[in-house]
């Protein structure tokens, strides 16, 4: 990326949304009063837009852009494409809004959304140079946008639609070239982005699982048989989210303090998921120890596992927003 392309910190990598993200949404979805909390919510959690763009590594999610003195949006998206940027504006309405009224009309809501996306592409239309010049040559950096960027409403709930105008409202996004859609769709994308990860790393598992457990198998017959090191698919390994500024760490990136096998309640359901995922190679429990000080838990499984395992590890303890140390012997190849 050259030095004149977007700021670093507004890039949003491509990542995999988590089941308490998707509920932390319903649950700020359902409790929003307007569109300023769903604002609010995006903007910590801009993963959720970042998915209505295919392909890449990820976009850039520019919230509240200052287009001069007359506008702010309330999200531009950003993504590389092999001949420059491509853009997206974003409109967001409350959640409590109708799409359409009981005519068939445009709702006030879904006019307003119309006209604000229409006056951000005049003014770009106006002001384009000065909106893609870089920031060290007193623009605003959008480098390549251009005023017919694609425009995105996010207005109202799946309830609150008509079926029978869906086809108003395809005719009006052909005219005014913006897509129209509701925060449950936004929400829908996102569930089923979530199932296809898990069907793809079910898929994952069934193939390399049993592979992996052929391999090891393999390998340590050969090491007993011999009076010397053999070489072999298995690292020792150590894996954590724990942030190493925030304790003393040792040459063994181990925290230093004391353990106890007393574990608190609040790892049973993380460590249940530890077990099963390590199951289908190693049977036998994991040791499991807890750092009081720190709060976090320390696991070595009894026996080889594969990078599969340690990254589902990782996985879980991110969805149940626990810190854990995992060090194990692991299958590399």
């Amino acid at each position: 990326m050259s030095d004149d392309a977007l700021l670093p910190y507004q890039f949003v990598p491509w990542d995999v949304i988590t089941h308490n993200e998707i509920t932390a949404f319903e649950s700020a979805l359902d409790g929003a009063r307007d569109e300023h909390d769903m604002q609010e919510f995006l903007e910590d959690h801009p993963l959720f837009l970042t998915q209505l763009i295919s392909g890449g590594s990820g976009a850039w999610v520019i919230p509240q852009r200052r287009l001069g003195a007359e506008y702010v949006t309330d999200f531009l998206i950003a993504q590389e494409a092999s001949g420059g940027f491509a853009w997206y504006a974003v409109e967001l309405e409350r959640p409590q809004a109708k799409v359409f009224n009981k005519n068939g009309d445009p709702s006030a809501a879904l006019n307003h959304a119309l006209r604000q996306i229409g006056d951000w592409r005049d003014w770009l239309s106006n002001n384009r140079d000065y909106a893609a010049r870089p920031h060290e040559r007193s623009g605003l950096g959008l480098i390549d946008i251009d005023s017919e960027l694609e425009g995105l409403i996010i207005i109202g709930r799946d309830a609150n639609v008509d079926r029978d105008t869906t086809e108003r409202r395809r005719r009006l996004m052909r005219e005014r070239r913006v897509k129209i859609e509701t925060y449950d769709w936004l929400l829908s994308q996102a569930k089923e982005r979530f199932q296809r990860y898990r069907a793809l790393e079910r898929q994952r598992r069934q193939t390399e699982l049993p592979r992996a457990a052929n391999e090891i198998t393999e390998w340590l017959n050969m090491s007993a048989l011999s009076d010397f090191e053999v070489p072999g698919p298995v690292r020792s390994m150590h894996f954590s989210n724990i942030d190493p500024a925030e304790y003393k760490i040792d040459s063994m990136f181990v925290p230093l303090s004391n353990y106890t096998q007393d574990i608190p309640s609040k790892y049973n359901e993380f460590l249940l998921k530890v077990k099963q995922i390590l199951r289908p190679i190693d049977s036998r429990p994991p040791s499991v120890s807890y750092d009081e000080m720190h709060d976090y838990v320390t696991i070595v499984p009894s026996g080889v596992i594969t990078l599969v395992q340690a990254e589902q590890i990782n996985q879980a303890a991110k969805d149940s927003s626990i810190k854990y140390l995992l060090n194990a012997h692991v299958y590399t190849v």
